[in-house]
This record gives structure tokens, C-alpha cells and sequence, in this order.
């Protein structure tokens, strides 16, 4: 399970902006995406990297560690302690720009990134693409790039750098397309527009804008989707689309927020395309519900890093917490869309886009736009 900079930390909500110009940051703790603010400083904080477990015992020793054979047994010793030389996900800041057309059309797009960096050079999983949709289908493109210097060893969590840039640029995207008056799945349509492969560098992969429209139709399908609508009595409805480790994946996201600030995610539609057979379709099934878990707690839960003094402070899922059983929701429906390619891999893909989703769906309930994580109404 790795990512790179999810974009889930930020101490404070990035000031308003209107739909053509957006801060949005990634986990940074006491660095503000705000509108028109300068880069951040050299406050980056990545996040931890989860520890494997290493013990292997023949079945009798562990249904003996089990207590199946004798008297309970309960290991001693403190869950705080964590592993030394353990890393953290880097953070990450952007500002966004986008120049729309008479019809909605995107025919402009800036982005301006700022990373932690070791000696002159992105550090590991602190890096982005530079053909991050829609890059290869509008016009006119500029993405740039500062740097601040950390000596923070920094690794990887799920879905290295994807589910950070699925939160930013779908997040953006979905104002983008308020402002062109038509909805996330619409924009995502006329901008791809017929189907193709294009290729994303010289040699490598292409990104197949029909099999990109297959799992959007099919999970607008699956939910009933027609267009945008606002929330009604604290109801909202959320798209996100992500193309990341050869899967294509959209979902939609229903959430009830009660009380003004508390959210509780409802139903999760995903349809994805992992090629031409689903080799074992339950486990599939379950991974994908898995790795929409993990997306929702990436977002929701609280798992913030702060750094003082140059000390993590935060030492153990007792204060990195995981998604809890009462706060997943209580139905994730999954379909796959079958092509003629080659199978490839799940674990990964599914992920990234349930996080704007969630955060598209917080907007069409509540009107308040979350550009930074963990998502928090009031604060």
C-alpha cells in the first residue's frame, strides 16, 4: 500500500476563490492553500508509512499464539512504539487557473505546484505527472514547480502521488465545470471527447478516452446520475474520475451532513475497467471496497501529521486513526466494464478518485468548497 502526497493535511481551509482560480493543498500542517497567497513555507509534513508485519508461524504455533489449545495469551508491551526510520508522505500545495471557451470548453489550464525537496530534486513520492488529465486535451497547458527544502525521509502510501492529484485536479475540475454550467461526468465527456487512445509520453501507456467514458456512463448508470443538483436537508451527491496504474475508475459518493458539520457517507457507486477478465471476481469485488475504505479514511479520519521541533508528534494509531466501523458506508456497489486489453492490477486503482468525490459531494450538500485534508466542515 503506498501514495505519495495525499492531499489530506492542512491545519486551515484554503480562502474562497471563484471557479477559474483555486488554492488547493495537499497534507501540510500550518501551511495554508489560500487564493492568491505565496508558496508555502518549509513546514512539509508526510505522512507514515504503514509497518508490514514480518511473523510467519506454522498453523499449530499460530492457533496456539490464539489460545485455541490452552489459556488465552496476551502479548505485553506498549502499541506506541513505532518502528525507527520510519517515513512519511510528503506534502504538497497547488494553485490552479483554468480559461474557459463560450461553450464551457476547457481551452486553458495552470497549475502551479510547490514540493518538498532534497538537494535540488523532488523528494521520493513528492513528484507529479506532467500529463495529469486534462493536460493532453487542452490547448494551452502550463504546470510549474517550487521546491522547499526538507530533510524528512519521505516514502510512499497507497496509490503513490495519485490519490493526491485525483483530490486536486478533480476538485478543480468540478468547479470548472460549475463555472461552464454542466456537471463533473459532462466536462469530463466534451473534454476527452470521441473515442481514442492517446498517448501519454513517447512509449509507455496511452490513456483510452473510451474506455474513460465507459466507467463514467456506467457508474452515472449504476446511480442514477442526470446532472448536477444541490443538496436537499443536508443531502449531497459527488463524481470523481482518476486513470492511475492502467485502471480507469469512477465513482459517485452519497453523504448525509448533520448537525452542520458532521458527515456521514451513505453509498459509494464505483465502476472500473481493469481489462477484459476479472480473474476472481469476489476478491476483486472486495478489493475494490477496500481501497474506497482507505480512500474515506484518508479523508475523513483525521490523519493528520504535525511536526514540532522536528519531532513527529503523532506516534501510533491511537492518534493516526483508521476508518472505523461506524463510519464506513453502509453499501459500496461495484462494477466492472470489460474491454478487449489485457488484464492489469486492483489494488491500486480504485482508490484515488472516491477522495473528490467526497469532496465534490460535501459542496453539493453544504455550498462550502474543502480544498485541503483531512475534510473538516468548521473549521
Amino acid at each position: 500500500a503506498d501514495s505519495a502526497e495525499d492531499p489530506r493535511n492542512m491545519a486551515r481551509p484554503a480562502a474562497p476563490c471563484d471557479c477559474h482560480r483555486t488554492a488547493v493543498s495537499q497534507p501540510t500542517e500550518g501551511c495554508v492553500g489560500r487564493l492568491g497567497a505565496p508558496a508555502p513555507a518549509a513546514t512539509d509534513v508526510p505522512m507514515p508509512h504503514p509497518v508490514p508485519s514480518r511473523h510467519h508461524q506454522a498453523p499449530d504455533q499460530a492457533c496456539q499464539t490464539l489460545g485455541c489449545l490452552g489459556p488465552p495469551l496476551f502479548p505485553r508491551g506498549s502499541r506506541r512504539r513505532t518502528r525507527p526510520g520510519i517515513v512519511r508522505r510528503p506534502a504538497g500545495w497547488h494553485q490552479f487557473e483554468a480559461g474557459l471557451d463560450a461553450n464551457g470548453a476547457i481551452v486553458a489550464l495552470k497549475d502551479h505546484f510547490v514540493t518538498p525537496s532534497d538537494k535540488g530534486w523532488p523528494v521520493r513520492a513528492g513528484d507529479m505527472s506532467p500529463v495529469e488529465f486534462p493536460a493532453k486535451f487542452v490547448a494551452n497547458v502550463l504546470f510549474s514547480q517550487s521546491m522547499v527544502p526538507t530533510n524528512m525521509p519521505t516514502g510512499y502510501l497507497r496509490a503513490p502521488m495519485s490519490n493526491a492529484m485525483a483530490f486536486v485536479f478533480q476538485g478543480f475540475l468540478d468547479e470548472v465545470a460549475e463555472a461552464g454550467g454542466m456537471d463533473l461526468p459532462e466536462l469530463m465527456r466534451r473534454t476527452m471527447g470521441a473515442a481514442r487512445a492517446v498517448p501519454l509520453y513517447d512509449r509507455g501507456p496511452v490513456f483510452d478516452t473510451g474506455r474513460a467514458r465507459g466507467v463514467i456512463d456506467k457508474v452515472c448508470a449504476m446511480a442514477g446520475w442526470t446532472e448536477r443538483t444541490k443538496g436537499a436537508e443536508g443531502k449531497g451527491r459527488g463524481f470523481g474520475f482518476y486513470f492511475s496504474h492502467s485502471g480507469y475508475f469512477a465513482e459517485i459518493v452519497d453523504i448525509t451532513v448533520t448537525q452542520g458539520t458532521r458527515i456521514k457517507v451513505e453509498k459509494v457507486y464505483v465502476a472500473g475497467d481493469i481489462g477484459s477478465q476479472i480473474i476472481n471476481p469476489m476478491h476483486a469485488e472486495q478489493q475494490v471496497q477496500g481501497s474506497v475504505i482507505d480512500g474515506l479514511a484518508q479523508a475523513l479520519a483525521g490523519q493528520k501529521i504535525q511536526q514540532v521541533d522536528g519531532a513527529v508528534t503523532q506516534k501510533g494509531f491511537g492518534d493516526f486513526p483508521l476508518l472505523r466501523i461506524d463510519a464506513a458506508p453502509a453499501e459500496i456497489e461495484v462494477a466492472f466494464v470489460k474491454t478487449d486489453v489485457p488484464p492489469t492490477g486492483l489494488g491500486e486503482p480504485a482508490l484515488p478518485p472516491v477522495i473528490p468525490a467526497l469532496a465534490n459531494a460535501i459542496y453539493a450538500a453544504t455550498g462550502k468548497r474543502l480544498r485541503d485534508l483531512p475534510l473538516r466542515l468548521g473549521a
